[in-house]
């Protein structure tokens, strides 16, 4: 094996040991009456790229006092993701046998949101007027595994080309 051939070996390896399992949390609002516009999926620290393998949503206490009732709650997040079973999360108080005042609940795993993130804007939005009190959130897991991309595919294509070359 050439030096070069044997670089490109070691970046190639290198380069797909970054993998890891990420969780990307998105808490819900105080209230359930604004919507979101996000630019990239990630968090704080900036996009994240890779593949969606589970979703958590929770709900600890959705609370509607006054003239609210549990069933006017509305809750879509788009998932930015491609080739799911499903790529909007669409929750309705009425749905959930939710009704009336008081402290409404739920949470779900589901695989039904896995796929490849794709870049760009998504949102997501919350009616009905009630408060969320406690842990309101989604969370996604995501497989971050690094696949080289073309550019780096051909430089090592071409490294390794050029060494069995040389060899000749």
């Amino acid at each position: 094996m050439t030096p070069l051939a044997g670089i490109a070996v070691l970046a190639s390896l290198s380069h797909s040991s970054n993998a890891q399992i990420l969780d990307v949390r998105y808490d819900f609002p105080a209230d359930a009456g604004v919507s979101f516009d996000w630019f990239f999926f990630g968090n704080d620290h900036g996009p994240v790229t890779g593949s969606v393998i589970s979703t958590s949503l929770v709900i600890d206490s959705y609370m509607a006092t006054g003239p609210l009732d549990g069933s006017d709650f509305l809750m879509t997040f788009d998932v930015p993701v491609l080739d799911s079973v499903s790529e909007q999360i669409f929750l309705t108080g009425e749905s959930l046998g939710w009704s009336g005042q008081g402290s409404f609940s739920h949470s779900f795993v589901s695989d039904d949101y896995n796929g490849v993130i794709r870049p760009g804007r998504f949102g997501a939005q919350w009616l009905g007027g009630g408060t969320f009190v406690g842990d309101a959130y989604i969370e996604f897991t995501v497989d971050t595994t690094i696949i080289p991309a073309p550019g780096s595919a051909g430089i090592f294509l071409c490294a390794g080309l050029i060494g069995s070359r040389r060899r000749r």
